[in-house]
C-alpha cells in the first residue's frame, strides 16, 4: 500500500504514474489537494508535459521516417507508439530503443529508415576510445591493436548491411558489401596487424586491397588503433 511506502518509493511511484498515464486510486489519496486545480488536473498536466516531450524526443531521433512518412503521418505513427508501448525508462534515448521494432511490426516498409536512423543515434551517443594512439606514436613503435571505434555501429537490415561511424563529430551512415561489413565485425575484438592479416586471408578478403580499406577506415575513424597490453 502507498501509505507503507518511504518517500523515495513514493517518488517512483509518482513517476511511474506520469509514464504510464495511470492514477491509481492509493496514491491519488496521498496528494494534498490545492484548489483551484483537483489532483487528477494536477497530474494530468504533469502526464501531458511528459507525453509531450516523449512526442518531441522520438521526432527528434527519427527524421528520416518523419520525411518518408510525411508528418501527420509520423505525428499518428508517434501517438501509436506512446499509447502501446508506455515509457518505463526515465531516459529518453533509451525509449526511443523501442521504435524501430514497433515500426517493423506496424509500418514495415518504414523500418529500414527507422533502424539508419536509430545506428545514428547510437554513433553520435557513443564514448570516445580511452587509450587511441596518436599516428606519430604509431610511427614511434608503440605496440598496437586495431578494433572498431565506439561509436561504429554495424547492423544487417534485411539483405543490406549498413554501418554508422562519427568522424570529427559528423555522423555518417553507409551501406558496406558483405564482406566489408563481416570483417568490421571480427574487429570488435582487438585484432594485431598479423592477426587482420590472417583475418583478411582467412576471409577471402583481396589483400591488394586490404592497405587502402585499412587506410579508409582509420582515416574515417571506423577502425581505430589502440595501445597493445
Amino acid at each position: 500500500m502507498a501509505k507503507n511506502q518511504t518517500l523515495s518509493e513514493l517518488q517512483e511511484s509518482l513517476y511511474k504514474i506520469i509514464r504510464s498515464q495511470t492514477k491509481p486510486d492509493e496514491l491519488l489519496s496521498l496528494i494534498i489537494e490545492k484548489p483551484p486545480l483537483s489532483i487528477s488536473n494536477r497530474i494530468q498536466i504533469y502526464q501531458d508535459a511528459y507525453r509531450i516531450r516523449l512526442f518531441e524526443s522520438i521526432q527528434e531521433d527519427f527524421a528520416r521516417v518523419q520525411e518518408k512518412a510525411g508528418p501527420a503521418a509520423f505525428k499518428e505513427m508517434i501517438s501509436h507508439f506512446i499509447k502501446m508501448i508506455p515509457s518505463k525508462t526515465k531516459n529518453l534515448a533509451e525509449y526511443s530503443v523501442d521504435f524501430p521494432p514497433f515500426v517493423e511490426n506496424h509500418y514495415p516498409s518504414l523500418y529500414t529508415l527507422a533502424c539508419l536512423d536509430w545506428l545514428e543515434i547510437l554513433s553520435e551517443k557513443a564514448p570516445d576510445p580511452c587509450d587511441q594512439l596518436s599516428p606519430q606514436e604509431i610511427q614511434n613503435g608503440i605496440p598496437f591493436t586495431v578494433k572498431l571505434h565506439p561509436a561504429t555501429h554495424l547492423q544487417k537490415i534485411g539483405i543490406e548491411y549498413w554501418c554508422s561511424f562519427r568522424k570529427l563529430d559528423k555522423i555518417y551512415v553507409k551501406s558496406f558489401d558483405k564482406i566489408e561489413f563481416e570483417f568490421l565485425l571480427k574487429l570488435m575484438t582487438p585484432h594485431s596487424i598479423h592477426q587482420v592479416i590472417d583475418t583478411c586471408r582467412g576471409m577471402g578478403f583481396p589483400e591488394d586491397a586490404l592497405q587502402n580499406k585499412l587506410s579508409y577506415w582509420i582515416e574515417n575513424e571506423i577502425i581505430f588503433c589502440e595501445r597493445a597490453l
